[in-house]
């Protein structure tokens, strides 16, 4: 059975992917890093604390609310 993960495994894993799999440029990777971390925290502090135990919690209505919180802030 798969382990599961939750999101900052799944975060810290993909950055260490782009580092050490895909060598990204150390700017590149700090991008992806800045802008995941930012997702994290608006999870965190908008939505239920289920999603960031459970991945599969991340559906396009999350997103969307995301991305009209990352414009209300005048960030997307």
């Amino acid at each position: 059975m798969a382990e599961n993960k939750n999101v900052v495994d799944l975060v810290n894993d993909f950055l260490l992917y782009l580092t050490v799999e895909k060598h990204y440029a150390k700017n590149t990777v700090n991008s992806y890093e800045r802008d995941l971390y930012q997702l994290e925290h608006y999870l965190e502090d908008y939505e239920s604390e289920a999603v960031l135990d459970n991945i599969d919690e991340i559906d396009y209505a999350l997103m969307r609310r995301y991305l009209a919180y990352l414009n209300s802030l005048h960030l997307a």
